[in-house]
């Protein structure tokens, strides 16, 4: 590992030209900057005297005083940045950007998922191509355009939203902050029973509230105001999904079936999005593609073999019957021609008839199997006490 160190003062300027692998920024209590690469040729640095300018044909890591101002023009890699509390800004990330214990954050493109975990001050984010995470965030957010889903875990600065993703937050409002949201999905918005606020709801696809709702106006068929507490923060919630608005504690009808299937639905939908990469997401889609298509060229196969094994039963199960039907035929020719064909001669005793009953069972025994003729021409004769004479 290269290791090249620059010393420019407590509250350096630090401005990122072009980055074309991953870059990893960190802050520490020194007023050095040390900048890493595997490779010293691949990096370009330049010292200023009161800024460096830095780009990087591979991977980049820098340790920066705790103060730094950080100016990135182009990620084409991640993004990390840990540790800081001067101004972060970026013009493009073209991967993944997580920023955790830092002031601010300020970026125009992230073309991957963007993670915040803990920001003291505000967050600005034009375009996000990916999800959206964020937890502890103490300062106003703002994402003019987010194409994937949104998740919000302690938020208290206010936040104006916009996503054609679902959204869930679960934070605690501040007294005289606004919280908007315009989201393409559903919505699903969680507060403490001690909240406070006004809300305006807005749905084109059902809005439901679990809260002791103090005043509730009906606006329209898919708006709706309601006011609980004392009302000193407002909410403006306008999505095209389904708004699910609960107090904790105060689940209400959100036990039966349907709608803890939504709620369920919004609370792995939150998981997911707080622990997926755009990377992992790109590897699964490859995998789901590559099974259907196996799926597609082995169904065929089998309903054919399904299909072939369906007829072969059938035509055996012909055979079956046309055999068996013979074989009745010949037991019944066979039959009448030993007892009453011109072979055999039945001398019968006057004093001891045998009734046709007994003639007709004795026929059914050995149509049935029970008994050869040889038995039934024996049984006969002892019935009728007669002796079996060959006509011959």
């Amino acid at each position: 590992m290269n290791k090249i160190n620059f010393n420019l003062g407590e509250n350096p300027t630090i401005i990122i030209e072009d980055v074309l692998g991953k870059l990893t920024i960190k802050g520490w209590d020194s007023t050095d900057i040390n900048c890493e690469s595997n490779n010293r040729e691949m990096m370009d640095i330049e010292d200023k005297g009161d800024h460096l300018i830095l780009s990087s044909a591979g991977n980049c890591s820098l340790r920066v005083p705790l103060t730094s101002e950080i100016k990135i023009k182009s990620v084409k890699g991640n993004l990390e940045i840990n540790h800081l509390s001067g101004s972060i800004e970026a013009d493009e990330v073209m991967g993944t950007a997580n920023v955790f214990n830092s002031n601010s954050f300020k970026a125009k493109v992230i073309k991957g998922n963007l993670n915040i975990t803990h920001l003291d001050e505000a967050l600005e984010i034009t375009k996000i191509y990916g999800n959206l995470s964020l937890k502890d965030v103490f300062g106003k957010a703002t994402v003019e355009n987010c194409s994937g889903n949104i998740s919000v875990s302690g938020i208290s600065g206010g936040f104006d939203l916009k996503t054609s993703g679902n959204t869930i937050f679960n934070f605690d409002p501040d007294p005289g902050k606004e919280y908007r949201v315009s989201s393409f999905g559903n919505l699903f918005c969680q507060v403490p029973s001690s909240a406070g606020f006004e809300a305006e709801l807005q749905s084109t696809s059902g809005i439901q509230i679990n809260a002791p709702v103090i005043e509730i106006e009906e606006k329209g068929p898919d708006s709706k105001f309601i006011q609980i507490g004392d009302g000193e923060s407002k909410f403006f919630f306008k999505a095209n999904g389904k708004i699910t608005l609960s107090v904790e504690g105060h689940y209400g009808k959100f036990s039966s079936h349907k709608q803890s299937s939504h709620f369920n639905d919004l609370k792995e939908f939150s998981n997911q999005v707080a622990t997926e990469a755009i990377e992992t997401l790109e590897r699964s889609l490859e995998d789901l593609n590559v099974h259907l298509q196996e799926l597609t060229i082995t169904i065929p196969e089998d309903k054919l073999n399904l299909k072939n094994t369906r007829k072969e039963i059938l035509k055996a199960r012909r055979d079956l019957e046309q055999q068996l039907a013979a074989s009745r035929r010949q037991v019944r020719r066979s039959i009448k021609r030993k007892l009453s064909g011109p072979e055999i001669i039945i001398k019968k005793r006057s004093d001891d008839p045998v009734s046709n009953e007994e003639r007709v069972k004795i026929l059914q025994m050995v149509e049935s199997g029970l008994i050869s003729v040889e038995d039934a021409e024996s049984l006969l004769a002892a019935i009728e006490g007669t002796e079996v004479d060959s006509a011959n």
